[in-house]
């Protein structure tokens, strides 16, 4: 049976930070991420727990997918956030935004471009990166997702 890190001189797996999910050196958070918790915690928020936190990183690798790679959007069929949060109960974006649906996040701005540009209707009908405000919209949306880190 073959053990990771199992020699001495190997280094261990790299500490994850609770509130970004980055490696970490050591301890449970990067400074900058513990003022964040801080003033996360004086206004009584938590930080996000460990599934939101991976689902969320799948996201933005979705869009990033998207955005760089031809990857394709099928909606909440392809999204770990709508995935984990089917009903947007606790969903990150919907405490950000305070709307279900992903309403007012640039992903609706994305479906609208293409139902209205490229004819492709609907929340979950696959969509791709067709033209430059494709491309401006997929940025922003990898923009807004990363910034539901510092929530």
């Amino acid at each position: 049976m073959f053990k990771m890190y199992d020699a001495p001189d190997q280094d261990p797996l790299p500490n994850i930070c609770d509130f970004c999910g980055f490696p970490l050196a050591s301890g449970k958070y990067h400074e900058g991420c513990a003022l964040e918790v801080a003033k996360l915690k004086l206004k009584g928020a938590k930080p996000m727990e460990k599934e939101t936190l991976e689902a969320l990183q799948g996201s933005i690798k979705k869009w990033e997918n998207i955005r760089f790679e031809g990857g394709e959007d099928r909606g909440g069929i392809n999204c770990p956030l709508c995935l984990l949060f089917l009903f947007c109960d606790l969903c990150p974006v919907m405490i950000k935004t305070g709307r279900p649906q992903c309403e007012d996040t640039p992903y609706i701005t994305w479906v609208n471009h293409h139902d209205n540009k490229h004819d492709h209707q609907g929340y979950n009908k696959s969509k791709i990166c067709l033209c430059p405000t494709c491309k401006k919209i997929a940025t922003q949306e990898i923009k807004f997702l990363k910034s539901l880190f510092m929530e």
